[in-house]
C-alpha cells in the first residue's frame, strides 16, 4: 500500500469506522472520532500490525472485567485494554487504559507479562499483562467504552459472554496460578495456544 492510498478508517479507541476519511498527506494525522470523541493519531501506513495491550487484574481471587459499550463486541465482557499510542511504552499504555476505562490506578511495576497474542487476520498483535492487587477496589466504568465493570470469582466468571477474540487463555488455570503464586506465560498463534511455566515446562492447550 503506498502512501497516497492510505486511509485511516477506524477509531483506535472504540473501533467505530470514521464517516469521513482522507489521504495521508502529512507525516502524522489526527482524526477525531464522531462516536466517542477521542483522537486517533496515525502514522502513515507501513502494513505492520497494530499493537494493543490488555491487562488481567486480579484481587482476592477475583478477576476484573468490563462490559464493552462500543462495537465490535458491544455488550461483551473483556479485560481493560486498547491501542498503544505513538511514543508510549507497553506498560504506560496498559496503566492508562485501566485508569481510563475502569478508574483503577496501577503502577507499571505491578504489571507482569502474561501472554502475547498474534491475530494476523485482524493485523494486530496484543501484549497481555497481569496485575495482582491485595484487595478489591471500587470500579468506575467510563462510558461509552465501558458501560459496566465488575469483579468476578472463578465460579461466576462469564465464560459464555467474553468478547470475540477471547484470547483463549485457560481461566481456571489462571485462577489456580493466582492462588498458588505460580507464573504462567501464554503464547497464542493461528496454529496453537501454549502455556509456559516458571520451571520452563511447556503445555499445549490446543494445536492444529
Amino acid at each position: 500500500m503506498n502512501r497516497a492510498d492510505f486511509r485511516l478508517r477506524y477509531c483506535g479507541y472504540c473501533g467505530e469506522s470514521f464517516k469521513h476519511t482522507e489521504s495521508a498527506t502529512e507525516n502524522c494525522r489526527h482524526v477525531c472520532c464522531e462516536s466517542c470523541g477521542r483522537i486517533t493519531h496515525a502514522e502513515p501506513a507501513t502494513g505492520s500490525p497494530a499493537l494493543l495491550v490488555l491487562t488481567a487484574v486480579f484481587a482476592e481471587n477475583r478477576c476484573l472485567l468490563l462490559r464493552r459499550g462500543q462495537p465490535p463486541f458491544r455488550g461483551r465482557w473483556a479485560q481493560p485494554g486498547g491501542f498503544v499510542e505513538p511514543g508510549e511504552s507497553l506498560e504506560a499504555a496498559a496503566v492508562r487504559e485501566v485508569r481510563e476505562e475502569v478508574g483503577v490506578e496501577l503502577l507499571t511495576d505491578q504489571l507482569l507479562p502474561h501472554g502475547i497474542v498474534s491475530l494476523p487476520h485482524l493485523n494486530q498483535v496484543c501484549v497481555v499483562f497481569q496485575a495482582r492487587l491485595d484487595h478489591v477496589v471500587p470500579l468506575h466504568p467510563s462510558p461509552p467504552e465501558a458501560i459496566d465493570a465488575a469483579w468476578f470469582s472463578e465460579a461466576d466468571y462469564p465464560s459464555g459472554e467474553i468478547w470475540g477474540p477471547g484470547i483463549g487463555f485457560d481461566i481456571h488455570r489462571t485462577f489456580e496460578a493466582i492462588r498458588t503464586g505460580h507464573f504462567d506465560f501464554y503464547q497464542y498463534t493461528e496454529g496453537s495456544l501454549r502455556v509456559m511455566t516458571h520451571d520452563a515446562n511447556i503445555t499445549y492447550l490446543w494445536r492444529r
